[in-house]
């Protein structure tokens, strides 16, 4: 008889875990907290999320070697802190290539360089995309129940379109 398969796995630290299937799929999640965040903070993990969701979708999905089926950004927001969870699931044998690339962006986007052309070509077109939406009323209850809140000295919510469109890596 062929051996019974384990319902599942868990590997990782506390910031990043690998649950391995019975089917021999990989699931990682990559974990990023923050903490004490100002209403202009909160902004900027918004479009930290839109960035690393368009780029992770650039190179697992749609680069070379089509790693992954669809990567994810989840971002969670609750008063002054934020939990952001990258996922991307990839036969077992390409997970160590998955955790590369999203350990290349995140250290990337983590070193605050100058914006490149490809930055600022990625940073326009969310910003595009966010004005666009923006209009709409749906949108703006959406971002009034994430954002909208009051931490600290913050009293008046920035320009998310103008902050959208001046964000630089040295601010993420």
């Amino acid at each position: 008889p062929a051996a019974a398969l384990p319902r599942g796995t868990l590997q990782g630290r506390q910031r990043d875990v690998t649950v391995w299937t019975p089917q021999r799929e990989a699931r990682y999640m990559r974990i990023v907290r923050g903490a004490g965040l100002t209403a202009r903070d909160r902004v900027l993990v918004l479009f930290l999320r839109e960035l690393l969701d368009k780029r992770l979708n650039d190179r697992l999905r749609y680069g070379a070697d089509k790693l992954v089926y669809h990567p994810s950004v989840s971002l969670a927001m609750q008063a002054d802190a934020a939990i952001m969870t990258i996922y991307a699931a990839s036969d077992g044998a390409r997970i160590d290539a998955v955790q590369r690339i999203i350990d290349d962006e995140v250290a990337r986007l983590r070193a605050g360089h100058e914006p490149d052309s490809a930055f600022i070509a990625d940073r326009d077109a969310i910003a595009q995309r966010f004005r666009a939406s923006a209009g709409n009323a749906h949108a703006v209850n959406d971002a009034a129940t994430q954002l909208f809140v009051a931490t600290g000295g913050d009293r008046v919510m920035p320009d998310m379109v103008a902050l959208y469109e001046q964000v630089t890596p040295s601010m993420l």
